[in-house]
């Protein structure tokens, strides 16, 4: 199992890396870890986060208060191009 910060800023932290071999999942190991990276940000003031589309993902952390905000997209361009 694994869980870190991805990014951040003044007051936010983006939480991400995190993962749980498949026979171990459903046993709350990725709530753990989300649950104390959550602790240890909230600690210095900052506002947890995570990006997600997997509507697993979503139903876990709403689980743990999580607020789910609207949607998100990425851009992409190919490498003759700029966004």
């Amino acid at each position: 199992a694994h869980g870190n910060s991805a990014a951040s800023t003044d007051r936010t932290v983006m939480l991400g890396g995190i993962g749980v071999l498949p026979s171990y999942r459903r046993q709350g190991i990725g709530k753990k870890i989300i649950n104390r990276l959550c602790h240890e940000i909230l600690k210095k003031d900052k506002t947890p986060c995570i990006f997600t589309g997997d509507a697993n993902v979503i139903a876990m952390c709403s689980e743990l208060g999580f607020t789910e905000y609207g949607m998100w997209a990425t851009a992409q361009a190919n490498h003759n191009e700029l966004c």
